[in-house]
């Protein structure tokens, strides 16, 4: 579980990876299953897996509004923040023993084998780095220190897809969504990207925060919908 007024966004960030992997996937013989370029060179110039070590902000802007997120990764050890303005609301935390956090409440506790946090820990990453299957893609050149490539349309991919590229990491850090979808409304354009990343994570972010007190599960679980 978790709160209500989350819930309607994880599902827009389900549409995300759905839209991704939709531009990723067809049936075309001519197209090639992807190698990521973590284990050989692959006819992409970056690699769609997530990093086995980094942090970074995740970042989802739709023009009018933002939201973000905080996610570090140390092999096994992994933390996930959701943010309610401009400071984390509530976390996990999975460094051995599995935690969630309160921020608001400066409490912590360990779920039940089985409780989910509804937090989707994992979801929010892999839909920004990762892809599927090979697929066509215009190289559009550089912007700044990144280089853009747009994601070719076919019968499955309607919408404009643009990604963003580190070169110097190799990795897909920012995308652009842009669905024309009522024809009498102006286009919505959704961006997603991650900022500030360091893919040498501060071991420090997977510690409780100091001064946070731990309550039994009972006590925590009735802050999960408010």
């Amino acid at each position: 579980m978790i709160l209500s007024n989350q819930v309607k966004f994880y599902l827009l960030i389900a549409g995300f990876a759905v839209a991704l992997q939709a531009c990723s996937s067809t049936t075309s013989n001519e197209n090639k299953a992807l190698i990521t370029l973590a284990e050989t060179k692959s006819e992409f110039p970056f690699t769609t897996r997530e990093p086995q070590t980094y942090q970074g902000e995740f970042v989802v802007t739709d023009g009018t509004s933002e939201r973000r997120w905080f996610i570090a990764r140390n092999g096994e050890k992994r933390r996930f923040d959701v943010f309610r303005g401009d400071q984390p609301f509530v976390g996990e935390i999975q460094a051995g023993e599995r935690i969630l956090v309160n921020y608001e409440k400066k409490i912590f506790a360990a779920p039940p084998a089985g409780e989910t946090s509804g937090l989707n820990i994992d979801d929010l990453a892999k839909s920004l780095f990762s892809g599927k299957d090979y697929r066509e893609f215009d190289d559009l050149g550089r912007d700044g220190e990144l280089r853009k490539y747009k994601i070719r349309k076919d019968e499955i991919t309607k919408d404009d897809i643009v990604i963003y590229v580190n070169e110097a990491l190799g990795m897909i850090v920012k995308q652009e969504f842009v669905s024309q979808g009522d024809p009498s409304k102006p286009p919505v354009k959704i961006v997603y990207e991650i900022r500030d990343l360091k893919l040498e994570p501060d071991d420090r972010v997977f510690d409780i925060p100091d001064g946070f007190r731990k309550v039994a599960w009972s006590e925590y679980r009735q802050y999960l919908d408010k």
